[in-house]
C-alpha cells in the first residue's frame, strides 16, 4: 500500500483523506501540538489501528498535511505571479494575497500559520519567496535580506493569524500590507 495514497482502493483513499482532513481541522484549530493519533482518529471517525495502515505516526501525517498546504500556497503564488516581474511590487502583492486569504478562508489560514510554526515547509516556502523578491529588488546585502526574510515572514504570519481570528477588519488588509512593505523598504536601506 502506498503511503501517499497512490495505489489505495477507493475506500482506503477515503479513509486516508478523512485522516488528513481531521488532522487539518485539529492543527488549524488547536495547533500541531494538539494533534495526536487518538484525537485525529476520533475527529475522522477512524479506528486507531487503521491509522497505522496509512501513516507511520503523527509526524508523517503532519508532514503530509504540511506538504499539501505548501503545494496549495505555492500554486497560489505561481498563479498570482505568472505575469508579474519579481521585485517589491510583487512582494506587496504576495503579502496582500496572504492577508486577504486570511479574511476569505480563515480556517485554511489558521492551519497554515499553525504549520508554519511547527512544520518547516510552509515557513521555508514563504522565506524563499520573500528572498527572491528582495534579491530582485536589490534590497540590501545577503545578511540584511536574511533579517528581512525573517522579519517579514514573522510579521506576515502573525498578521495572517490575527486576520483569520477576526481581530482585524478586512478593510485593513491594504494598510497592513503597506506598513510591512514600507518597513521592508526602510530596513533594506539600513
Amino acid at each position: 500500500m502506498a503511503a501517499d495514497g497512490g495505489t489505495l482502493t477507493p475506500k482506503a483513499r477515503r479513509t486516508r483523506e478523512a485522516l488528513i482532513t481531521a488532522a487539518r481541522e485539529v492543527i488549524g484549530a488547536e495547533g500541531v501540538g494538539a494533534a495526536n493519533v487518538l484525537r485525529v482518529c476520533a475527529v475522522a471517525g477512524v479506528g486507531r489501528t487503521s491509522f497505522y495502515n496509512y501513516f507511520e505516526g503523527m509526524e508523517t501525517l503532519v508532514d503530509a498535511v504540511a506538504e499539501e498546504a505548501a503545494d496549495a500556497v505555492r500554486r497560489r503564488f505561481d498563479e498570482l505571479h505568472a505575469e508579474m516581474p519579481r521585485g517589491m511590487d510583487r512582494l506587496a502583492t504576495c503579502i496582500e494575497m496572504i492577508l486577504t486569504s486570511a479574511v476569505d478562508a480563515p480556517q485554511e489560514m489558521l492551519l497554515i500559520t499553525a504549520l508554519a510554526t511547527d512544520a518547516p515547509p510552509i515557513r521555508a516556502l514563504l522565506e524563499q519567496e520573500i528572498a527572491a523578491e528582495l534579491r530582485a529588488a536589490g534590497a540590501g546585502g545577503a545578511a540584511a535580506r536574511a533579517r528581512l526574510c525573517d522579519f517579514l515572514a514573522t510579521g506576515i504570519l502573525a498578521l495572517a493569524r490575527e486576520f483569520a481570528l477576526g481581530r482585524h477588519e478586512a478593510a485593513d488588509v491594504r494598510h497592513y500590507c503597506g506598513y510591512l512593505t514600507a518597513a521592508c523598504m526602510q530596513l533594506s536601506k539600513d
